[in-house]
């Protein structure tokens, strides 16, 4: 008989105190800090990736800095073009070391639990303390490992796609302007004749007025959109437009100095036979347009 009143006051007690309190207090209780607990994760993932993130940005802030150009056409002392390789370069270093850094917030998690653990040793009364401890280390680390690993990858694919996006427009505005350097070159016949080797050429070598180097495509380039250093340090046009052919040109094949760099020829034929005067006939020519341009 007390065993049946027993089961009774426990059945009672089960449905009519202990659920109504897990269903009524325990479930909302655990709902509201499950959010909490999820949004202080969330919220310590973002800090802790945006951290890694900034370092790794300041680490690779100078593109340049350990950037090899392997190009045969490298030229001395003027930088490659931010997207013609630096920037890609930049954008790998700075996802690799950003979830480097963010693994390195895992170890500095894991040397505060040391610290708080060995503080409070051979204390029996903080025994619950360490448990505390453990529970936010595994706490962080899963929140940095899950939560933190996806803003990071976040954060950087947005700053790639901002790379990205900014690569396009500069290679659009690029192709506009070689194909209008191009097309200037195209439109007008320039182009030049060696009078040494007789070859024909568009762009030809141009001379740095400093330095007496001699460049060789000196077009808009990986190098340069406008203008590019000399390895001296003087500035050169790229363009048609803005003074290239101000430049002093010679032949790309033999070096041999022109007459212009951008100028449209035009070849005269002197048709004649065997001492017929033609040799004759454009020696008085050109005596004649001498003294015709210096009227």
């Amino acid at each position: 008989m007390e065993v049946i009143i027993a089961l009774f006051i426990a059945y009672w007690l089960i449905v009519n105190v202990i659920i109504p309190f897990v269903k009524n207090f325990v479930i909302p209780a655990a709902a509201i800090i499950f959010w909490v607990v999820l949004a202080i994760a969330g919220l310590y993932a973002f800090a802790m990736s945006l951290r890694a993130l900034c370092k790794a940005f300041e680490k690779n802030k100078d593109p340049w800095a350990d950037y090899i150009d392997s190009s045969p056409h490298a030229i001395h002392g003027a930088k490659r073009g931010y997207f013609f390789g630096p920037g890609l370069k930049q954008m790998q270093a700075i996802w690799g070391d950003s979830f480097n850094y963010l693994s390195d917030e895992i170890h500095e998690v894991e040397l505060i639990k040391i610290k708080a653990v060995k503080r409070y040793a051979g204390i029996f009364v903080f025994l619950t303390w360490n448990m505390w401890v453990y529970l936010f280390y595994f706490a962080a680390s899963c929140s940095i490992f899950t939560l933190g690993f996806a803003w990071t990858l976040i954060f950087c694919a947005g700053l790639s796609l901002i790379l990205a996006l900014g690569a396009s427009v500069f290679f659009i505005c690029f192709s506009v302007l070689w194909l209008a350097d191009r097309g200037v070159l195209f439109f007008r016949a320039v182009q030049s004749r060696c009078p040494a080797c007789k070859r024909v050429s568009v762009v030809p070598l141009f001379e740095c007025p400093s330095c007496g180097q001699l460049h060789e495509n000196l077009t808009p380039g990986s190098y340069g959109i406008f203008r590019v250093k000399c390895s001296c340090g003087e500035s050169l046009p790229l363009t048609a437009f803005n003074g290239r052919s101000k430049l002093n040109a010679f032949c790309p094949f033999c070096r041999e100095p022109l007459a212009a760099g951008a100028a449209s020829q035009f070849g005269i034929q002197i048709i004649g036979s065997v001492s017929s005067g033609k040799t004759t006939f454009l020696a008085a020519f050109c005596h004649e347009y001498k003294k015709f341009l210096k009227r």
